[in-house]
């Protein structure tokens, strides 16, 4: 990624360092089918309520002029994106962006033309008159070339090129990897844990653990042995840094519960979620 860094010559650091953080994610969130206009809603998105979360006045309500101040939004994107989340949450919309790989798909999958007598997709010639490939790209895909989206749609096994020249339809669904709910959960968890310590150690108050070992031109034997002493040596630490998170709110608890009934004692404690994350990193290409 080194390769990039003369485009953002002169630029402030943040945003080279924005550039370092959203390179690694924008390639997972294609790898698993979103698309920029889905990102780019979500990005806006994410302006509009940290502005509003995090960046109050006291004693002085949010103003949409001061959310555009803060964001670089302007006050007309800032309604549409407010009225179409009170729709979403109505029901009256869904969330939905296709990227054009998704949208071929889903032509394929939901136009009339593309089914048999039964509604399942047909196989179809890559070239000539409708129904073919090549009209499919051309109606549903925004003007990408018929063999980008047909090489994208096998190498996602989404598609499959027969021995008599038709396209088969393989999944109804486009996503060019497959990962379980809980991973995708975790890495936004895990993430936003990792850059709010981050951003909380850069306001340089009460600073919180934030370690790390970074090591070049390690022999591969080495790294791999570094692995796996991690993974157990950092699986101990944090099994024993749990019980001894259980036992020490347990005893706080129970001492919560001997004082309810004493006259004075009816403040409710403050609670707070806290918790260690660790990680192994190799940035060897894949």
């Amino acid at each position: 990624m080194n390769k990039d860094n003369d485009v953002f010559r002169g630029a402030p650091i943040i945003t080279r360092a924005c550039y370092t953080i959203l390179r690694r994610l924008v390639s997972i969130l294609m790898r698993y089918g979103m698309g920029y206009p889905e990102a780019d809603e979500v990005l806006k998105r994410a302006y509009v309520d940290a502005a509003e979360e995090d960046f109050k006045l006291p004693g002085k309500s949010m103003s949409a002029i001061r959310i555009s101040i803060l964001t670089g939004i302007n006050r007309v994107e800032l309604t549409r994106l407010r009225e179409r989340s009170e729709a979403i949450k109505r029901g009256l919309e869904s969330w939905s962006f296709l990227n054009r790989a998704t949208a071929v798909v889903n032509g394929w999958v939901h136009s009339k033309q593309y089914q048999d007598k039964d509604g399942h997709p047909i196989d179809i010639n890559l070239n000539g008159k409708v129904p073919s490939f090549d009209g499919l790209v051309k109606q549903f895909s925004g003007g990408m070339t018929t063999n980008a989206v047909l090489d994208e749609l096998i190498s996602a096994n989404t598609v499959r090129q027969l021995d008599n020249g038709k396209i088969r339809l393989l999944k109804t669904v486009y996503c060019p990897a497959e990962t379980s709910e809980e991973n995708v959960t975790m890495l936004g968890s895990m993430t936003s844990h990792l850059i709010g310590t981050i951003g909380h150690n850069m306001l340089g108050k009460d600073l919180r653990v934030q370690l790390e070992l970074d090591r070049d031109r390690v022999p591969e034997s080495v790294a791999a042995e570094l692995k796996d002493r991690a993974t157990t040596e950092l699986n101990e630490m944090l099994v024993r840094l749990d019980n001894w998170v259980i036992d020490k709110s347990r005893e706080y608890h129970k001492r919560q519960e001997a004082q309810s009934g004493i006259k004075g004692s009816s403040k409710k404690p403050a609670l707070r979620r806290v918790g260690v994350g660790v990680y192994f990193f190799d940035e060897t290409k894949e």
